[in-house]
């Protein structure tokens, strides 16, 4: 089977050489010559083709593309692609229409996004196998995803077209929230601390390992600890005046995220009434 990848990053790499790997032929084609050639060199015994003509070299199209260059590269892909062929995107935001001119020439499409980080291409291969994917799309679509998976030993979860926003939302949160929010945690304790925001990283590692396999074991009510879970506004208080001085920026995170844990207190059993005064601290400080 002759698998047409589209796309130089790391997914495109990574999924490339996975599929390669397991007895595709696989052909490459991005937009920059010099990325492209690396990709093809990673993925291994691969050819490299131009955009505008792998899609008539290729019984099925991986597009491992970004989302907000996706629907400019499947028109230019409709102008040589097969009746028959089946493609597939990795874009989380996106269902199976927004390859609509693909379908228009009788291309079967589908949407399978991984459900993971790829910090480089050969994390990828360790990553993508085995890791969770949402996909949107037909039948035909579908049976080549399913192929896939089960040859990486991967899970499938449908996401209705309609839900892939939501769905890519979640995923965004959960995983570029936490970079984000250490960077914030690291900057407070290394202006407390006096220390370097590299040792302050290091200081709090132990601390948001725990809280983590906390939160996959007993689940996100019984791992919440701290002055929201004990339900103490006046240290709350405390904090936000703190870091008032530091960042405003940061203090804006802080009450974001407070005001959902002081949510997920309520759902834990925390009274009523001191859920209120936490919520009015975080909205009024």
């Amino acid at each position: 089977m002759s698998v047409g990848i589209v796309g130089s990053g790391r997914i495109a790499q990574a999924m490339g050489r996975l599929l390669r790997e397991r007895g595709a032929e696989v052909v490459v084609a991005g937009r920059d010559p010099a990325r492209t050639a690396e990709a093809a060199r990673f993925i291994g015994g691969c050819r490299v083709a131009g955009v505008d003509a792998i899609a008539g070299q290729s019984e099925r199209l991986l597009i491992a593309v970004a989302d907000d260059t996706l629907a400019r590269v499947a028109a230019l892909l409709a102008r040589g692609a097969k009746p028959g062929t089946i493609a597939l995107h990795t874009c989380g935001v996106h269902g199976a229409s927004v390859l609509e001119p693909l379908t228009e020439v009788g291309v079967h499409c589908g949407a399978l996004h991984p459900m993971a980080t790829v910090p480089s291409p050969t994390a990828g291969l360790r990553i993508l196998t085995g890791a969770s994917y949402g996909f949107t799309g037909g039948e035909r679509a579908r049976a080549w995803a399913t192929e896939i998976l089960e040859s990486l030993q991967g899970r499938m979860y449908d996401i209705p077209e309609s839900a892939r926003a939501l769905y890519h939302a979640a995923a965004a949160l959960a995983c570029n929230s936490i970079p984000g929010l250490l960077d914030a945690a690291s900057t407070m304790l290394a202006a407390s601390a006096g220390t370097s925001k590299a040792e302050a990283l290091k200081l709090l590692e132990p601390l948001v390992r725990a809280s983590l396999d906390n939160t996959f074991e007993l689940g996100p009510e019984a791992a919440l600890t701290g002055p929201v879970r004990r339900g103490d506004p006046a240290t709350l208080r405390l904090h936000l005046q703190a870091i008032s001085t530091q960042s405003p920026a940061i203090g804006d995170l802080y009450r974001a995220i407070g005001v959902w844990q002081a949510e997920l207190a309520r759902r834990a059993g925390l009274d009523e009434e001191k859920v209120k005064l936490m919520e009015e601290a975080f909205r009024n400080e």
